[in-house]
């Protein structure tokens, strides 16, 4: 499920704190769930930043994928569920307590420091949205392939949100 850390750094080009908290709030959350390699899990992040690239890394849980939804609040926190049930925690993380000269330094420190301690964990229970496609229309003023959840009718004419602007 976890890809290794370094791996991880890697793949978002650099290291700091929001990466590695969301590693390890998703590290902590898989484990308070005990969930299972290739379990369909269910994600939502509470932040829309470099915590995005751990959670993803770490929990397998993607944009992509329709798993993973961003509630932009500005906070270190996660909801990660069992898809099947909609159960699971949401985990908190206060950093604000690990402080050095500069954000890789804190991003160092975050995984030496026993994280859990900075965590408040409550128990979830979250009704996992349909992945709802729609069906594949034309738009009548491009000729593009749009899905019909993004059609607007505009002059008599069914168009994309594109040719609506």
């Amino acid at each position: 499920m976890s890809m290794p850390f370094e791996e991880i750094v890697k793949f978002h080009g650099h290291l700091c704190p929001g990466v590695t908290s969301g590693h390890l709030l998703s590290k902590y959350a898989l484990e308070l769930i005990d969930a299972k390699e290739g379990e369909n899990l269910y994600c939502i992040a509470e932040a829309k930043n470099c915590m995005i690239d751990g959670i993803q890394c770490t929990t397998g849980c993607t944009i992509g994928k329709g798993n993973l939804a961003i509630d932009n609040m500005g906070r270190f926190a996660i909801t990660l569920v069992k898809a099947e049930t909609g159960k699971g925690v949401r985990v908190y993380a206060d950093i604000s307590s690990v402080q050095a000269p500069t954000k890789p330094e804190i991003a160092k420190k975050l995984m030496e420091v026993d994280f859990k301690t900075l965590c408040k964990v409550e128990e979830a229970q979250i009704e996992i949205p349909p992945k709802n496609m729609g069906n594949t229309i034309v738009c009548e003023n491009c000729g593009e392939k749009f899905s019909d959840l993004f059609k607007i009718e505009k002059e008599g004419k069914i168009i994309c949100t594109k040719c609506a602007k």
